[in-house]
């Protein structure tokens, strides 16, 4: 997000009908029983929110516009002309959200000045790219976290370990928003749900106790993914390459025919 957040000043803007006014705790403020409305704006220099206005109108100075602002309810800031038109007025463009609320949409500008009612997210409270979502009334904030934080300032990692994910003994290490699970020997699987394959070679089932998955060209990957449910299979790794399920691997036996052409013969056992 490309913006000028230079802050130049403070305006501490007030429709006073009383003559006495109160101090200003809050950033902003509507207290129609006293007749006393204020807001303390902050100016980022050659910044404009877009967003669509509620309002628009032609001012003589960033003061004026801050007035116009605040006699609507539902202005939380407003865009401010640079530059004069040719007969000295600026635009004034009065605007129903924040920067905050619309950070995407806060962009650099040469042609205007933005004014934001100056919020609790000023200080950037939420950490780790949470979204601060100003809650004016109550001087207050909200922290939208991202995927894999949480706490009022999405300062806490959650751990994505603590349900226990990894199977079979592996060994849990918590990431941001995921976790890597490191497997015991035989067991694969970003949760170490499979186990491995024990290999035979040369070796076969023998060709009354495999069921054909597969031949011509076929590779011991996909050898292997075609026949995921199986407890064995028979692979032929030579030119003609071909694929069974061994449907009784503790009948395998060595395999010595060197001259065919699928040699040579290779049995993986799940673990």
């Amino acid at each position: 997000m490309a913006y000028c957040p230079g802050v130049v000043r403070n305006y501490l803007i007030a429709l006073v009908i009383f003559a006495t006014f109160p101090t200003a705790s809050k950033a902003f403020s509507q207290e129609s029983f006293s007749g006393i409305e204020y807001a303390n704006f902050k100016r980022d220099e050659y910044s404009y929110l877009n967003i669509t206005n509620i309002a628009s109108e032609l001012v003589d100075d960033d003061i004026e516009c801050g007035f116009a602002c605040l006699e609507i309810s539902s202005c939380f800031s407003y865009n401010l002309a640079a530059i004069p038109d040719i007969n000295g007025k600026l635009l004034c463009e009065l605007l129903p959200s924040d920067k905050y609320n619309n950070s995407e949409k806060f962009v650099a500008s040469q042609l205007f000045n933005h004014f934001s009612i100056r919020s609790p997210c000023s200080s950037g409270p939420c950490m780790n790219n949470g979204k601060c979502v100003s809650l004016y009334q109550d001087n207050s904030y909200v922290c939208v976290c991202k995927r894999g934080f949480t706490g009022k300032n999405c300062q806490m990692d959650i751990n994505e370990c603590r349900s226990n994910p990894c199977l079979n003994n592996g060994t849990c290490t918590d990431l941001v928003d995921g976790f890597n699970c490191s497997c015991t020997p035989g067991f694969a699987g970003n949760r170490c749900q499979t186990g491995q394959w024990l290999e035979y070679s040369p070796q076969w089932c023998g060709g009354y106790r495999r069921k054909i998955q597969r031949g011509g060209g076929i590779t011991e990957q996909e050898c292997k993914k075609r026949c995921a449910g199986c407890a064995a299979i028979e692979y032929w790794s030579g030119p003609t390459k071909h694929c069974y399920e061994c449907l009784d691997h503790t009948k395998r036996k060595p395999y010595t025919n060197t001259h065919d052409g699928a040699y040579p013969p290779h049995v993986f056992i799940r673990q």
